[in-house]
């Protein structure tokens, strides 16, 4: 929120994070968007209500909803937003970037099986288990 008062400094990980969704973004053709939080929240997603919002709540929602809205400076590691209202949901890349990065730690300590699972739909085989061609899963 307080993006859209001036740009926040964040961590080089998070920024590269953000950086990599906002290609992903462009790449898709808006299709992958992590500014679909106030569609989240007029949908009711995030506190499980499930709700069917209005026009004018949509309408509204969708106003502050686009990779446009965002501003990156790589040079000093900020975000920022050009209006309030815009918010990032980072839900539909989280687990899969949180795995990823489970994965490169135990590549790193040369773990060479393991199963990272962060839900039904986050899974990770990394090699297999001992005497076994690969996880069940």
């Amino acid at each position: 929120r307080e993006a859209a008062q001036h740009p926040v400094t964040v961590e080089p990980e998070l920024f590269d994070f953000i950086a990599d969704a906002m290609r992903y973004h462009r790449d898709s053709g808006g299709a992958f968007d992590i500014t679909v939080g106030p569609l989240m929240k007029a949908w009711g997603f995030f506190r499980g209500e499930g709700r069917m919002p209005s026009d004018e709540e949509l309408a509204a929602a969708r106003h502050h909803v686009g990779g446009a809205h965002v501003t990156l400076n790589p040079m000093s590691k900020t975000i920022g937003f050009d209006e309030s209202g815009v918010e990032l949901d980072l839900g539909g890349i989280a687990k899969g970037y949180a795995v990823d990065r489970v994965v490169e730690l135990f590549k790193r300590r040369q773990i060479a099986a393991a199963l990272v699972s962060a839900g039904g739909s986050t899974i990770y085989g990394l090699g297999a288990p001992p005497g076994r061609d690969g996880w069940d899963i």
